[in-house]
Order: C-alpha cells, then sequence, then structure tokens
C-alpha cells in the first residue's frame, strides 16, 4: 500500500514540474523565439565565420567582421534610398484621405450600376482598409524595441563565436552512444536553417530589384506611380512571406495606382503578375526550394499557425523551425523505413 502512494505520489510531483515548466516556457515564449531567431542567424553567418577561422584567426573576429560589413551596407542603402523613401512616404501619407475619397466614388459609380458588385467592393475594400491598418503595428511589434534588437545581435554573437562549445555542451548531456547522432543532427540543421536565411535575404533582394525597376519604368512613361520605390521596399519586405507575401504587395500597389489611372493599374497589376512568376518558377526552385524543401502547402500552414501562436516573429521563424523538424523526420524514417509493396503484408479483401 505504502509503495503505490509513493509511486502515486512521485507520479503527481512529477506531472506538476512538467506543468510547471510548460508554464514557464510560456511566459517566457518571446525570449525563446528571440534565441531561436538569433541561432538561425548565427548559423547563416556560419560559413563566414568558418572562413576566417581556417586562416587561424578567431572566430569572434569574423562575427565582428560580419556586423561590420552588414552595418556599413545598411548604412550605404540608408544613405542612398533613405530620403527618397522618407520623402514617398510623406507624400503617400498626405494623399491617403484624397485616394480614399476617389476610391469611395468609383464605387458609389459600380453600386449605381450593379448593386450586388457594389457591396461585395465595398466589403472587399473594408477588409483591405483593415488590413492595411494593421501593416504598421504589425512590422512596429517585428522590429521594434531597441532592447530587443540589442539583445538579438549579442545572442547571434556568442551563438556564433560560441558554436563549438555549445555542440560540446550539448553532446555532454546526453549518454555517450547518442553523441555521433546528435552531433550529425546539429550540423544538418545548422546547415539547412543557414541555407535558408542567406537564399531568403537574396530573394528578398532581387525582388525588391525587380520590383523598384519596373514600377520606375512605369513611372517614367505614366507618371503615376510617384511611390515606386516606396512600393518595391514592400514588395522586398512582404518577401519573407512565402507566396502570399508577394500577392499582397501587388495589391497594394494596384490599390495606390487605381484612383489615379486605371490603365496603368493594370498595367501595375501585370507586372506584379510577371515578377511572381519569375519568383516562382525560377528564383524560388534555384534558391529556396533546394535549401527548404517543403511543401508551399505546409509552409502557408505553418505561416498562419506561427502567426496565430507568436504574431509576426512567429511567422518569420515558422519555416526554419518546420525546416528542422523535417530532418529530423527525414533520418527517422531513413533509419525505420516503411515495409516496402514487395515485402508488406497482402491487403485483405474487401
Amino acid at each position: 500500500m505504502s509503495s503505490s502512494l509513493s509511486v502515486s505520489y512521485s507520479s503527481i510531483i512529477r506531472v506538476i514540474v512538467v506543468l510547471i515548466a510548460l508554464v514557464f516556457l510560456y511566459l517566457i515564449r518571446d525570449i525563446i523565439l528571440i534565441l531561436f531567431l538569433s541561432f538561425i542567424i548565427a548559423a547563416a553567418l556560419d560559413p563566414w565565420v568558418n572562413w576566417f577561422e581556417r586562416r587561424r584567426l578567431p572566430r569572434a573576429v569574423g562575427v565582428f567582421a560580419a556586423y561590420a560589413v552588414f552595418f556599413t551596407i545598411l548604412s550605404v542603402i540608408g544613405v542612398l534610398l533613405a530620403p527618397a523613401v522618407a520623402h514617398q512616404f510623406k507624400e503617400l501619407s498626405a494623399s491617403l484621405p484624397g485616394y480614399y475619397e476617389r476610391f469611395l466614388k468609383e464605387i458609389d459609380a459600380v453600386s449605381l450600376s450593379t448593386p450586388e458588385a457594389g457591396q461585395e467592393i465595398t466589403g472587399l475594400a473594408k477588409t483591405l482598409g483593415s488590413f492595411a491598418g494593421n501593416i504598421i503595428p504589425a512590422l512596429r511589434s517585428a522590429i521594434g524595441g531597441g532592447f530587443t534588437i540589442f539583445l538579438l545581435l549579442v545572442l547571434t554573437f556568442y551563438l556564433a563565436i560560441e558554436d563549438r562549445s555549445l555542440k560540446r555542451l550539448l553532446r555532454s548531456i546526453l549518454p555517450d552512444q547518442y553523441q555521433p547522432y546528435l552531433t550529425r543532427m546539429i550540423n544538418r540543421i545548422d546547415e539547412k536553417i543557414g541555407l535558408w536565411f542567406r537564399g531568403q535575404l537574396l530573394l528578398s533582394f532581387i525582388i525588391f530589384i525587380l520590383t523598384a525597376i519596373g514600377l520606375f519604368i512605369v513611372h517614367q512613361i505614366t507618371g503615376e506611380v510617384p511611390f515606386w520605390l516606396l512600393l518595391a521596399l514592400i514588395a522586398g519586405v512582404l518577401e519573407v512571406i512565402p507566396f502570399l507575401g508577394p500577392g499582397i504587395a501587388g495589391i497594394i500597389a494596384v490599390l495606390l495606382v487605381l484612383p489615379n489611372s486605371f490603365p496603368v493599374a493594370v498595367i501595375v497589376a501585370v507586372l506584379s503578375f510577371v515578377i511572381q512568376q519569375i519568383e516562382n518558377n525560377l528564383l524560388v526552385p534555384n534558391i529556396m526550394q533546394k535549401s527548404v524543401g517543403l511543401n508551399p502547402i505546409i509552409v502557408i500552414l505553418v505561416i498562419v499557425i506561427g502567426t496565430r501562436l507568436a504574431g509576426v516573429l512567429g511567422a518569420l521563424i515558422a519555416i526554419p523551425l518546420t525546416a528542422s523538424l523535417m530532418v529530423v523526420l527525414k533520418d527517422i524514417r531513413s533509419q525505420n523505413p516503411l515495409p516496402s509493396s514487395a515485402s508488406a503484408p497482402p491487403a485483405e479483401p474487401l
């Protein structure tokens, strides 16, 4: 009797400890997300840091050099683009009331001719208006907070320079028989996440350049796309949301041009469609598909789940986290393959 009570008490204590641990992890979920994001950036820096290490230089030198290059490029881009982007943003903010009034007039005109279509457009306008109103708060929550950025940089620095020490620490926790497997899995996940992050940066930059060139040419010919650089920047930023981001950027561009000129809005829509085709058929297969290898449906689902659980930051880390899990599942599948059709027992007749 006493032994059964002892087992019961120990089981209850284990359950309580697990629940407390889960609650604690939930309370510090933002810190965990930042830590995982730091791991992603450190994985992307790994080839650069290893290049320095092979030349008998400390890993810290490689990380400092990477930071120096990054902030130099960011400063140059800021000096070249910030004044134009700020000017276009100011003009757009001043023009939005006029855009909205002209858009409502167009909706009223359609409503008079076809009431059903007018109601559909009105509902769509309200939905898009609500979405647009949430863009700035979402972006602020994603990049805001000087302390968060500082913490991200510090964690990335230590994860990058202490790469081998962390792996040795993890190996020391597990039994000896699991250490080779753990080392192999960490290296594969590290490589996978690094490829994804570098590919995502390259993809966003290419989309920004293509959109900027296309909208600039349209503006030079028609004079109806004054916010071409701002729209290109939005397209590059939204590229972090696979499949959905480019479409959202195209809708925003068309809605801003539509009140001024319907033909130019059609041209912008065609341009957005062409860029999406280039992305889907040329860029993504050669840049992202090889590094991530996830089904598009899975990508969309994990982004929605990540957004639901942890907001914008959750959406950003959803893909690399899923890619890491796929590496583990693929390894488990390779070690325990399903029976082939030849060796499988025959199915029972229905």
